[in-house]
């Protein structure tokens, strides 16, 4: 049985990729889109417990992503962890202000992301 729902949105295949394949073999039920939009429509059909969301996205970044999402009332409950390249420190509290969970910097050790998405799914009960 899996340990839960992660819907995965990043532009980049190759991180939609690693994060899948790490988390997979954790044990969790993975989705992922490498596009804002698909991200979007996958939210309100699969209604995922965990959401890791890239924030520098083309046309919809993960700003207006979680604006949006939080503006569904039935999905404002989803968790919502924001992956960046960027070291700016405004990005991981802009993250905080837009009801992250948390933020992560990438480049990312495996070991740290599974780290916290366990963490994040116990507070959930998984």
């Amino acid at each position: 049985m899996p340990k839960g729902k992660v819907l995965i949105v990043d532009d980049e295949p190759m991180i939609t990729t690693l994060i899948s394949t790490v988390l997979e073999n954790e044990g969790y039920d993975i989705q992922a889109c490498n596009s804002p939009e698909d991200g979007l429509k996958a939210v309100v059909n699969d209604k995922p417990d965990l959401l890791l969301l890239d924030i520098g996205m083309p046309k919809i970044d993960g700003y207006e992503f979680c604006r949006r999402l939080k503006e569904k009332g039935d999905l404002d409950e989803i968790v919502v962890v924001f992956l960046s390249g960027k070291t700016a420190e405004e990005d991981a509290g802009r993250s905080f202000e837009m009801g992250a969970s948390t933020y992560i910097r990438k480049p990312f050790a495996n070991s740290s992301l599974i780290e916290i998405v366990n963490l994040t799914m116990a507070s959930l009960g998984h």
